[in-house]
């Protein structure tokens, strides 16, 4: 069953939580520089803002974001570098919502929205009906240049 289909039993502000506590272990690795970044797809990129939004990560990615209609302002006042990929034709994100997600993001201080052609849900998921291999491979280039940048 896809993630979306479980949204009405979702919880994201629980979901924080657990996150939360994953955060501050990864903080904690000896090997790691101690900064953390969040990435994202479906209700995982809802967390990935979230995350962006409400906890002190360096950066986080997000694809689609499914559930993010309550959220909207408080992402537009989000500190933490955030990079959204969404698809144009994105069943689970309808136009309205798409549009006032890019209009919440770009009154953030450090966030950026790549908008892909001709893509819809899951763009980027191998295995799903709408992968679309350039797009997913554009995404992912993007996504690792933005992390590198913001987490080295």
């Amino acid at each position: 069953m896809p993630a979306h289909e479980h949204t009405s039993t979702f919880d994201p502000n629980l979901s924080l939580l657990d996150l939360e506590e994953v955060i501050r272990y990864a903080r904690g690795i000896p090997e790691s520089n101690g900064k953390v970044g969040v990435v994202g797809f479906c209700a995982g990129g809802l967390m990935a803002f979230l995350s962006a939004a409400r906890t002190w990560i360096d950066a986080a990615v997000a694809y689609c974001g499914a559930g993010t209609e309550p959220f909207l302002e408080e992402l537009s006042r989000t500190h933490t570098p955030l990079l959204a990929h969404l698809g144009d034709s994105d069943e689970i994100l309808p136009d309205s919502t798409r549009t006032a997600l890019q209009l919440a993001l770009g009154q953030a201080d450090s966030a950026d929205v790549v908008i892909h052609a001709g893509c819809s849900h899951a763009f980027a998921r191998r295995g799903s009906e709408s992968f679309n291999e350039s797009a997913a491979q554009a995404a992912f280039q993007s996504s690792r240049r933005f992390l590198h940048r913001h987490l080295r």
